[in-house]
């Protein structure tokens, strides 16, 4: 029974529409900031990959072509949220960081109440659970596709999870080598 097609096929209903509403109330908590989960997400990354973030690497941990993260980015960059500059060596390497704008923005995307209620319907046993889960399908999503998935974030084990301290880390990299304006 679990094996057949039409149950696959209506796991991967449950699993697209379960993200579908989930993604709908994150972005009700993010109206109230003037924000979208996409951009939300494209800020996050900047912050958590520092000054290794650039156009492909977002690209990467985004799971993103990079044509549509290109178009992403600009949109941003012309709303003020981030400025992308080339590489002085490299010049096909765009390097992307966050303006005083796109940091408040990321502030507020950082509030997810709603987020933590729903998961909140999960024991921790749970949510480990689903984490793996999770990871196994992306993991052979992957490999269907002919793609490699080391660099993937979040990681295949939440074990791997960079520690909350060393992420604040790389925050404050970030601001202390973009804006004069936050050093002091």
């Amino acid at each position: 029974m679990t094996d057949s097609a039409n149950y696959n096929f209506a796991l991967w209903q449950l699993l697209l529409r379960t993200l579908s509403i989930m993604k709908k109330a994150r972005q009700v908590e993010l109206n109230e900031f003037g924000t979208s989960s996409r951009n939300s997400a494209v800020l996050s990354t900047i912050m958590r990959l520092g000054e290794e973030a650039t156009l492909s690497n977002i690209a990467e941990q985004l799971t993103l072509e990079i044509h549509s993260i290109s178009a992403q980015l600009t949109r941003m960059e012309k709303e003020g949220l981030i400025e992308k500059t080339k590489d002085r060596k490299k010049k096909n390497l765009m390097h992307v960081r966050i303006t005083d704008k796109g940091y408040e923005s990321f502030i507020h995307g950082m509030k997810r109440e709603k987020l933590n209620s729903i998961m909140s319907a999960l024991t921790d046993e749970e949510k480990h659970s689903l984490w793996m889960i999770i990871a196994k399908i992306r993991e052979k999503s992957m490999a269907e596709l002919g793609k490699e998935s080391k660099n993937l974030y979040p990681p295949s084990d939440p074990a791997d999870l960079p520690p909350p301290s060393q992420q604040e880390g790389t925050m404050q990299s970030v601001l202390l080598h973009k804006s004069p304006s936050r050093t002091s």
